[in-house]
Protein backbone atom coordinates (compact mmCIF):
# COMPACT_ATOMS: atom_id res chain seq x y z
CA UNK A 1 0.00 0.00 0.00
CA UNK A 2 1.06 3.42 -0.59
CA UNK A 3 2.94 4.90 2.49
CA UNK A 4 1.20 7.99 1.28
CA UNK A 5 -2.30 7.30 2.12
CA UNK A 6 -1.53 5.74 5.43
CA UNK A 7 0.37 9.28 6.49
CA UNK A 8 -3.24 10.60 5.03
CA UNK A 9 -5.26 8.41 7.40
CA UNK A 10 -3.10 9.02 10.14
CA UNK A 11 -3.35 12.40 9.80
CA UNK A 12 -7.08 12.61 9.21
CA UNK A 13 -6.80 13.90 5.92
CA UNK A 14 -8.46 11.10 4.21
CA UNK A 15 -11.58 10.45 2.36
CA UNK A 16 -14.22 7.90 3.70
CA UNK A 17 -13.47 5.43 0.88
CA UNK A 18 -9.36 6.02 1.51
CA UNK A 19 -10.12 5.52 5.06
CA UNK A 20 -12.39 2.23 4.51
CA UNK A 21 -9.34 1.04 2.25
CA UNK A 22 -6.63 1.28 5.19
CA UNK A 23 -8.77 -0.45 7.44
CA UNK A 24 -9.48 -3.10 5.11
CA UNK A 25 -5.56 -3.14 3.86
CA UNK A 26 -4.50 -2.86 7.94
CA UNK A 27 -6.46 -6.08 8.48
CA UNK A 28 -6.01 -8.63 5.63
CA UNK A 29 -1.88 -8.18 5.76
CA UNK A 30 0.08 -8.16 8.47
CA UNK A 31 3.43 -6.10 6.94
CA UNK A 32 1.05 -3.22 6.19
CA UNK A 33 -0.40 -3.40 9.94
CA UNK A 34 2.84 -3.25 11.42
CA UNK A 35 4.46 -0.23 8.73
CA UNK A 36 1.01 1.54 9.94
CA UNK A 37 2.43 0.94 13.88
CA UNK A 38 5.65 2.21 12.90
CA UNK A 39 4.31 5.16 11.42
CA UNK A 40 1.71 6.29 13.68
CA UNK A 41 4.34 6.22 16.33
CA UNK A 42 5.99 8.24 14.60
CA UNK A 43 3.36 10.77 14.57
CA UNK A 44 2.29 10.87 17.73
CA UNK A 45 5.56 11.31 19.12
CA UNK A 46 6.52 14.39 17.03
CA UNK A 47 3.05 15.87 16.79
CA UNK A 48 2.34 15.40 20.53
CA UNK A 49 6.08 15.95 21.52
CA UNK A 50 6.30 19.42 23.57
CA UNK A 51 7.92 22.31 21.60
CA UNK A 52 10.47 22.86 24.14
CA UNK A 53 12.12 19.79 23.84
CA UNK A 54 12.26 18.95 20.15
CA UNK A 55 15.43 20.25 20.10
CA UNK A 56 16.72 18.38 22.27
CA UNK A 57 15.49 14.68 21.15
CA UNK A 58 16.89 16.11 17.53
CA UNK A 59 20.35 16.89 18.52
CA UNK A 60 20.63 13.35 19.89
CA UNK A 61 18.63 11.35 17.45
CA UNK A 62 18.50 13.60 14.44
CA UNK A 63 18.24 11.05 11.41
CA UNK A 64 15.85 8.95 13.34
CA UNK A 65 13.71 11.73 13.43
CA UNK A 66 13.88 13.10 10.32
CA UNK A 67 13.31 9.94 8.35
CA UNK A 68 9.95 9.65 10.27
CA UNK A 69 8.53 13.27 10.89
CA UNK A 70 9.60 14.26 7.28
CA UNK A 71 7.70 11.17 5.69
CA UNK A 72 4.68 12.41 7.57
CA UNK A 73 5.36 16.47 6.34
CA UNK A 74 5.42 17.58 10.07
CA UNK A 75 8.65 19.49 10.12
CA UNK A 76 8.57 22.75 8.12
CA UNK A 77 11.70 24.03 8.56
CA UNK A 78 15.44 23.74 9.87
CA UNK A 79 16.97 26.42 11.84
CA UNK A 80 20.91 26.03 13.66
CA UNK A 81 20.05 22.06 13.94
CA UNK A 82 16.97 21.61 15.77
CA UNK A 83 13.61 21.10 13.91
CA UNK A 84 10.38 23.15 14.56
CA UNK A 85 7.16 22.44 14.58
CA UNK A 86 4.46 24.03 11.63
CA UNK A 87 1.60 23.61 13.58
CA UNK A 88 -1.42 24.47 11.19
CA UNK A 89 -5.36 25.94 12.23
CA UNK A 90 -7.21 22.96 14.31
CA UNK A 91 -7.75 19.98 12.53
CA UNK A 92 -9.58 16.78 13.77
CA UNK A 93 -7.04 13.99 14.14
CA UNK A 94 -7.56 10.32 14.05
CA UNK A 95 -6.08 7.69 16.11
CA UNK A 96 -6.59 3.89 14.68
CA UNK A 97 -4.85 0.92 17.06
CA UNK A 98 -5.05 -2.33 15.45
CA UNK A 99 -6.48 -4.97 17.41
CA UNK A 100 -3.90 -6.65 19.30
CA UNK A 101 -2.07 -3.28 20.10
CA UNK A 102 -2.42 -0.08 22.06
CA UNK A 103 -0.69 3.77 22.09
CA UNK A 104 -0.59 6.05 24.30
CA UNK A 105 -0.76 9.68 23.12
CA UNK A 106 -1.00 13.21 25.04
CA UNK A 107 -3.71 15.75 23.70
CA UNK A 108 -3.07 19.79 23.67
CA UNK A 109 -4.25 20.29 26.89
CA UNK A 110 -2.47 17.93 28.55
CA UNK A 111 -4.53 15.09 28.87
CA UNK A 112 -3.49 12.39 28.65
CA UNK A 113 -4.93 8.69 26.84
CA UNK A 114 -4.09 5.07 26.61
CA UNK A 115 -5.90 3.90 23.13
CA UNK A 116 -6.99 0.25 23.29
CA UNK A 117 -6.69 -2.37 20.50
CA UNK A 118 -9.38 -2.16 17.58
CA UNK A 119 -10.28 1.05 18.70
CA UNK A 120 -10.41 5.14 17.02
CA UNK A 121 -10.15 8.35 18.90
CA UNK A 122 -10.95 11.44 17.00
CA UNK A 123 -9.95 14.75 18.53
CA UNK A 124 -8.63 18.41 17.63
CA UNK A 125 -4.97 19.04 17.38
CA UNK A 126 -5.92 22.30 19.41
CA UNK A 127 -9.31 23.01 21.66
CA UNK A 128 -11.02 25.94 20.53
CA UNK A 129 -13.96 27.83 21.59
CA UNK A 130 -13.95 26.74 24.77
CA UNK A 131 -14.39 23.21 24.72
CA UNK A 132 -12.21 20.34 24.98
CA UNK A 133 -14.67 17.50 22.74
CA UNK A 134 -13.33 14.10 21.64
CA UNK A 135 -14.34 11.04 20.20
CA UNK A 136 -13.83 7.26 20.77
CA UNK A 137 -14.64 4.17 19.69
CA UNK A 138 -13.49 1.21 21.00
CA UNK A 139 -11.56 1.51 24.20
CA UNK A 140 -9.83 4.20 26.17
CA UNK A 141 -8.52 4.91 29.61
CA UNK A 142 -8.77 8.91 30.09
CA UNK A 143 -6.43 11.20 32.53
CA UNK A 144 -7.94 14.50 32.20
CA UNK A 145 -6.72 17.34 32.73
CA UNK A 146 -8.64 19.74 34.76
CA UNK A 147 -10.03 22.81 34.12
CA UNK A 148 -13.32 24.11 36.05
CA UNK A 149 -13.86 26.52 32.91
CA UNK A 150 -13.90 24.06 29.99
CA UNK A 151 -15.81 20.63 30.86
CA UNK A 152 -14.19 17.66 29.02
CA UNK A 153 -16.72 15.50 26.57
CA UNK A 154 -15.98 11.98 25.64
CA UNK A 155 -18.50 11.17 22.70
CA UNK A 156 -19.48 7.65 22.00
CA UNK A 157 -21.30 4.98 19.94
CA UNK A 158 -25.08 4.57 20.79
CA UNK A 159 -25.59 8.54 21.58
CA UNK A 160 -23.38 8.20 25.03
CA UNK A 161 -21.28 10.47 26.17
CA UNK A 162 -18.89 11.48 29.06
CA UNK A 163 -18.89 14.84 31.01
CA UNK A 164 -15.99 15.70 33.16
CA UNK A 165 -14.00 18.02 34.20
CA UNK A 166 -10.59 16.42 35.77
CA UNK A 167 -10.81 12.66 36.55
CA UNK A 168 -9.29 9.29 35.09
CA UNK A 169 -12.08 6.22 34.15
CA UNK A 170 -11.90 4.23 31.17
CA UNK A 171 -14.37 4.04 28.40
CA UNK A 172 -15.30 0.98 26.34
CA UNK A 173 -17.73 1.48 23.59
CA UNK A 174 -17.56 -0.35 20.56
CA UNK A 175 -20.00 0.54 17.54
CA UNK A 176 -21.36 -2.94 16.80
CA UNK A 177 -21.22 -3.48 20.81
CA UNK A 178 -24.22 -4.26 22.62
CA UNK A 179 -23.20 -2.67 26.00
CA UNK A 180 -21.27 0.90 26.92
CA UNK A 181 -19.10 0.11 29.83
CA UNK A 182 -17.10 2.98 32.26
CA UNK A 183 -15.40 2.31 34.81
CA UNK A 184 -14.72 5.54 37.61
CA UNK A 185 -10.99 5.64 39.18
CA UNK A 186 -10.50 8.93 39.99
CA UNK A 187 -12.85 12.13 40.21
CA UNK A 188 -16.06 12.12 39.07
CA UNK A 189 -17.74 11.84 36.00
CA UNK A 190 -21.34 12.35 34.58
CA UNK A 191 -22.82 9.65 32.07
CA UNK A 192 -25.31 11.16 29.22
CA UNK A 193 -27.35 8.98 27.54
CA UNK A 194 -29.99 9.24 24.85
CA UNK A 195 -32.53 6.25 24.91
CA UNK A 196 -35.10 7.45 21.95
CA UNK A 197 -36.34 10.86 23.49
CA UNK A 198 -35.36 10.66 26.75
CA UNK A 199 -32.08 12.21 27.96
CA UNK A 200 -30.18 10.45 31.19
CA UNK A 201 -27.25 11.41 33.25
CA UNK A 202 -25.82 9.09 35.79
CA UNK A 203 -23.00 10.04 38.37
CA UNK A 204 -20.19 8.03 38.77
CA UNK A 205 -17.87 7.83 41.94
CA UNK A 206 -14.70 6.20 42.00
CA UNK A 207 -14.75 2.28 42.27
CA UNK A 208 -17.71 2.84 39.91
CA UNK A 209 -18.78 0.58 37.43
CA UNK A 210 -21.37 1.53 34.66
CA UNK A 211 -22.68 -0.57 32.24
CA UNK A 212 -25.17 0.48 29.72
CA UNK A 213 -27.29 -1.49 28.07
CA UNK A 214 -27.52 -0.30 24.39
CA UNK A 215 -31.00 -1.84 23.49
CA UNK A 216 -33.11 -1.40 26.74
CA UNK A 217 -31.19 1.78 27.72
CA UNK A 218 -30.99 0.80 31.41
CA UNK A 219 -28.04 1.46 33.34
CA UNK A 220 -25.93 -0.92 36.27
CA UNK A 221 -23.63 0.44 38.33
CA UNK A 222 -21.68 -2.43 40.67
CA UNK A 223 -18.35 -1.39 42.56
CA UNK A 224 -14.79 -3.04 41.14
CA UNK A 225 -11.25 -1.79 42.02
CA UNK A 226 -10.62 -2.03 38.06
CA UNK A 227 -7.66 -3.78 38.14
CA UNK A 228 -9.02 -6.73 36.07
CA UNK A 229 -10.19 -3.86 33.18
CA UNK A 230 -6.91 -1.74 33.15
CA UNK A 231 -4.69 -3.90 32.88
CA UNK A 232 -4.52 -3.69 28.90
CA UNK A 233 -2.89 -0.18 29.14
CA UNK A 234 -0.18 -1.46 31.11
CA UNK A 235 -0.04 -4.73 28.83
CA UNK A 236 -1.34 -6.37 31.92
CA UNK A 237 -4.08 -9.61 31.80
CA UNK A 238 -5.44 -9.60 35.01
CA UNK A 239 -7.90 -13.17 35.89
CA UNK A 240 -9.93 -12.06 39.05
CA UNK A 241 -11.56 -15.26 40.15
CA UNK A 242 -13.38 -14.98 36.53
CA UNK A 243 -15.13 -18.15 34.74
CA UNK A 244 -13.88 -19.64 31.92
CA UNK A 245 -16.28 -18.01 29.44
CA UNK A 246 -15.00 -14.86 31.19
CA UNK A 247 -11.34 -15.17 30.35
CA UNK A 248 -11.77 -16.48 27.08
CA UNK A 249 -14.44 -13.23 26.27
CA UNK A 250 -11.16 -10.81 27.75
CA UNK A 251 -8.85 -12.74 25.45
CA UNK A 252 -11.14 -12.65 22.37
CA UNK A 253 -10.77 -9.22 22.44
CA UNK A 254 -7.31 -8.58 23.55
CA UNK A 255 -5.68 -10.99 21.14
CA UNK A 256 -8.20 -10.49 18.08
CA UNK A 257 -9.29 -14.76 18.27
CA UNK A 258 -12.32 -16.02 17.67
CA UNK A 259 -12.85 -19.08 20.42
CA UNK A 260 -15.31 -22.43 19.99
CA UNK A 261 -16.67 -23.77 22.25
CA UNK A 262 -17.13 -27.24 22.01
CA UNK A 263 -20.67 -29.52 23.06
CA UNK A 264 -20.44 -30.56 27.03
CA UNK A 265 -18.23 -27.83 28.11
CA UNK A 266 -18.92 -26.63 31.67
CA UNK A 267 -17.50 -23.16 32.05
CA UNK A 268 -17.98 -22.82 35.63
CA UNK A 269 -14.77 -22.99 36.79
CA UNK A 270 -12.86 -19.86 38.00
CA UNK A 271 -9.59 -18.26 37.03
CA UNK A 272 -7.05 -16.33 38.70
CA UNK A 273 -3.53 -14.61 37.69
CA UNK A 274 -1.60 -12.06 36.32
CA UNK A 275 -0.03 -12.32 33.22
CA UNK A 276 2.58 -9.29 31.84
CA UNK A 277 3.64 -9.81 27.84
CA UNK A 278 2.44 -13.64 27.84
CA UNK A 279 1.24 -14.37 24.39
CA UNK A 280 -2.27 -16.04 24.21
CA UNK A 281 -0.47 -19.65 23.69
CA UNK A 282 0.92 -19.00 27.13
CA UNK A 283 -2.01 -17.97 28.39
CA UNK A 284 -3.87 -21.11 27.27
CA UNK A 285 -1.82 -23.63 28.76
CA UNK A 286 -2.16 -21.91 32.41
CA UNK A 287 -5.89 -22.33 31.76
CA UNK A 288 -5.27 -26.05 30.77
CA UNK A 289 -3.49 -26.94 33.42
CA UNK A 290 -5.31 -25.54 36.15
CA UNK A 291 -8.75 -26.71 35.02
CA UNK A 292 -9.89 -29.64 32.41
CA UNK A 293 -9.77 -28.25 28.91
CA UNK A 294 -7.67 -28.54 25.93
CA UNK A 295 -7.74 -26.28 23.06
CA UNK A 296 -6.78 -26.69 19.35
CA UNK A 297 -6.36 -23.94 16.41
CA UNK A 298 -9.03 -24.29 13.79
CA UNK A 299 -8.82 -22.77 9.94
CA UNK A 300 -8.92 -18.78 10.58
CA UNK A 301 -12.04 -17.43 9.19
CA UNK A 302 -12.17 -13.89 7.82
CA UNK A 303 -8.42 -13.33 8.77
CA UNK A 304 -9.41 -14.05 12.09
CA UNK A 305 -7.83 -16.95 14.20
CA UNK A 306 -10.36 -19.51 15.91
CA UNK A 307 -9.66 -22.09 18.65
CA UNK A 308 -11.47 -24.94 19.93
CA UNK A 309 -11.99 -25.08 23.79
CA UNK A 310 -13.22 -28.83 24.38
CA UNK A 311 -13.45 -30.78 27.60
CA UNK A 312 -10.69 -33.83 28.50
Amino acid sequence: MDQELLIKYIAGEATQAEKESVAEAIENSENIRQEFIRLRRAYDAVVWMPTDSIGVVARHHTKHIWLYAAAIALLAICITGLYKINYPSAQMQIVYVPEGDRTHITLADGTTVWVGGDSRLTFPNRFTDGKREVSIEGEAYFEVTKDQQHPFIVNTPHQAAIRVLGTKFNIKARPNGDKVVAILTEGSICFESHHGKTLQETMLKPGNKLTYDVASGKTQITATNGESELAWKDARIVFDSVSLQEALALLSDRYNVEFVLAPGLSTDDAFSGTFVNQNLEQILHFIQITSNVGWRLLPPAKNKKRIEIYPL
